[in-house]
């Protein structure tokens, strides 16, 4: 979700458009969120830097993922795209931090 902070009352920023967007908050600064970042619409793919950021990962573990085949990527157009779909299921897959602490030695 994307947020902008707007400039005090009275004050506007060149190409700041209230109309399109809904205030969360008005003190001094007023906080807006894009009618567009609210919406339901999930993504199907995700670039490499945004895959890396949705499990917490650097972008060369997210590569060595794809590389031993733990993710799925399609290629567009010579780019990377991460399946949501895989990144939710390797996520799925992965022990509950319990049990990796029972298995892990001490």
């Amino acid at each position: 979700m994307r947020l902008r902070v707007s400039a005090p009352r009275g004050v506007r920023a060149a190409g700041q458009r209230h109309d399109l967007a809904e205030p969360l908050a008005q003190d001094g600064f007023t906080l807006f969120v894009s009618h567009h970042a609210m919406s339901d619409i999930q993504p199907l793919t995700m670039s490499t830097r945004q895959a890396a950021a949705f499990l917490g990962v650097g972008r060369n573990k997210l590569l060595r993922l794809l590389q031993t085949k733990r993710i799925k990527a399609k290629d567009l157009d010579g780019r990377l795209r991460f399946t949501t779909e895989s990144l939710r299921a390797f996520l799925d897959a992965l022990p509950d931090a319990s049990e990796a602490e029972r298995r892990a030695p001490n």
